[in-house]
């Protein structure tokens, strides 16, 4: 049996993932799933799913589950055995020694990734989670060919998002209401998650790594995901012409994620709203915790993202 190819887009939110995953779900072979790590919680909340029925009530999502419970999967243990291994010390044990947890989570998500493409009739996943310690855990479960698309947005505009509180809307895609982030939490976790991202890419062999800057992206989003072409089957040429944005792009299936995904159509808009809605104090404060990070991924030098 050939490998399950999953493109995993690891790094912060509202750094433009949900936009992204959209994107790349309308390429040939290819299904959008959101954040899946939060498929369970979806099913418990009953959130809406970006096609605009419920988790519970979406045919596919509804197909899928059907498939894992006919195949003997329990979501609910399936759940257990995920939350304990995808963060930074069950990471660690996964690697170190097996377990009957760790051959448990790892069947679990063969299973279900399995599940997906036989229902969407696609062979590639895409997972916008984005926790680098997901995707540590992932690329331990053999029969995975993962690829990493570390995606990072400027922090200074990720802070000004965060800076917005949102009323609590689940129709609307809020399943929670988000309280406004300091810049000084923002800047420190956006360091912390883009850093363990980047040490994740970099442990990544050279053809299965993509590092893409929102900003780039945004611009140019055919020339930005060139590199993928060859993991996705496609020729360079097919692969710019299927990323041409002609009204818009259609979400499809994905779970969680930002509430964007449950527009009728996904258009790529640069947000630099920040440039002028960010103070210079928190600009200041943010650079003063951040600066390294931000100057690695270029940012700051010539002040062009």
């Amino acid at each position: 049996m050939s490998a399950v190819r999953v493109l995993y887009i690891a790094g912060y939110g509202r750094s433009g993932s949900t936009v992204l995953d959209t994107v790349l779900g309308t390429l040939p072979g290819v299904v959008s799933t959101g954040e899946l790590e939060k498929l369970a919680a979806a099913r418990a909340d009953d959130e809406p799913c970006a096609c605009g029925a419920p988790v519970t009530g979406c045919a596919f999502w509804q197909a899928v589950t059907a498939r894992l419970a006919s195949a003997g999967f329990d979501l609910a243990s399936f759940e257990q055995d995920r939350r304990h291994l995808e963060h930074r010390l069950g990471a660690l044990r996964l690697l170190a020694r097996r377990s009957a947890r760790a051959d448990r989570y790892a069947a679990g998500t063969r299973a279900l990734f399995a599940a997906i493409l036989a229902e969407s009739g696609r062979n590639v996943i895409v997972d916008s989670s984005k926790t680098p310690a997901r995707a540590e855990a992932l690329a331990r479960v053999a029969g995975l060919d993962l690829f990493v698309l570390h995606l990072v947005r400027d922090g200074r505009g990720v802070a000004w998002s965060l800076a917005k509180a949102l009323a609590r809307d689940a129709a609307g895609g809020v399943a929670t209401a988000l309280r406004p982030r300091s810049v000084v939490r923002t800047a420190l976790s956006w360091r912390f998650t883009n850093e363990a991202a980047r040490r994740l890419f970099a442990a990544r062999p050279a053809d299965r790594r993509l590092l893409v800057r929102y900003e780039d992206y945004v611009r140019a989003l055919p020339v930005a995901l060139a590199p993928l072409g060859e993991f996705l089957g496609l020729t360079p040429a097919e692969l710019g012409a299927r990323l041409v944005d002609e009204g818009g792009f259609r979400p499809g299936h994905a779970v969680a994620g930002n509430r964007l995904r449950l527009q009728q159509s996904v258009r790529l808009t640069p947000d630099v709203a920040w440039r002028s809605g960010l103070s210079p104090r928190d600009r200041a404060r943010f650079q003063r915790l951040a600066g390294s990070t931000m100057r690695a991924f270029g940012y700051l030098d010539g002040e062009d993202a």
